[in-house]
């Protein structure tokens, strides 16, 4: 029992060390309306045509072995995919597909963050959706391509981290924080787990935007989360 009890410590004291807080440190900000410096960020669309190349080359090779395997033995008799014509709604769905990874990896083109006094809610609105969030929270949550997923988010030093992971699929980990030297908002993405894009990590850099550039405080860019 020892040995078991040790271990159940053990974890117990790696939860703790890795919980999120529900109030940001004194002077932590990220409030703001943001755009991304494309010069100083990851090439956020040449990582995923690397990967959607390696998906496919991937699927080519799958379809190579299983014509050779029905060469050698024609009674070995696979079912084959066949891609639908190119419906409108074949259309829809590879557009939706798209749309999802790229909300995943976090590629919009800006942000606009309301953070309230302490810092124990944020609103962080982008090109896909408006997410409310408390700080130091757990909840469950839809990913974007569909999946439901535990979801977590706090603070951990200057970064405000929202971690989603679904059973048998994704984990997706994002962290914001401000550059003090810059007055730059810095955002990474990485997706583990059971995805299409895991492996993937991304580095993100926005700039404040102009005053003059700022929307109303009740526009909404996407749906609400």
């Amino acid at each position: 029992m020892r040995p078991l009890f040790l271990g159940f410590l053990v974890l117990l004291l790696a939860a703790h060390a890795h919980a999120l807080e529900s109030s940001a440190r004194a002077g932590v900000d990220l409030q703001g309306r943001w755009t991304v410096n494309d010069q100083e960020s990851d090439d956020a669309e040449a990582i995923l045509a690397r990967r959607m190349g390696e998906l496919r080359e991937r699927a080519q090779r799958e379809a190579e072995r299983r014509r050779r395997r029905m060469e050698r033995d024609p009674y070995a008799w696979e079912p084959e995919f066949t891609p639908p014509e190119r419906t409108p709604q074949y259309m829809a769905a590879m557009e939706e597909r798209d749309r999802g990874m790229r909300q995943m990896l976090g590629m919009t083109k800006m942000l606009e963050i309301q953070q309230s006094v302490g810092g124990g809610k944020l609103t962080i609105r982008s090109d896909f959706e408006t997410r409310r969030l408390d700080a130091g929270s757990r909840s469950q949550v839809s990913l974007p391509l569909g999946p439901l997923a535990d979801q977590r988010c706090g603070w951990d030093g200057e970064w405000f981290v929202i971690e989603r992971s679904a059973r048998n699929g994704p984990r997706i980990t994002e962290r914001y924080r401000k550059l003090p030297r810059t007055d730059q908002l810095e955002l990474r993405v990485a997706i583990a787990g059971d995805s299409p894009l895991a492996g993937i990590k991304l580095r993100r850099i926005f700039n404040r935007a102009a005053a003059a550039a700022s929307t109303d405080s009740t526009e909404v860019m996407g749906p609400v989360r």
